[in-house]
């Protein structure tokens, strides 16, 4: 997210049958240095279901932070 706008959306495979997921994906993400300040990092987990919508079962929000040396 830049500010309050969705820039860039990345899905990870969806695991079928397992109570126990394991997600082990990287996305890799171009984020111009003089935005960093202004860009979230929001990371929703949810639970797909066939006969009832998909429910959020999990969500983690970070700023992006410019460490400059």
């Amino acid at each position: 997210m830049h500010k309050d706008k969705r820039v860039e959306k990345k899905k990870t495979v969806t695991i079928k049958r397992c109570l126990n997921p394991v997600f082990n994906e990287s996305f890799p993400f171009d984020v111009p240095a003089h935005v960093l300040r202004e860009t979230t990092i929001i990371i929703t987990v949810m639970d797909k279901d066939r006969l009832s919508r998909n429910d959020v079962i999990g969500k983690v929000t970070s700023f992006l932070l410019c460490v400059c040396i």
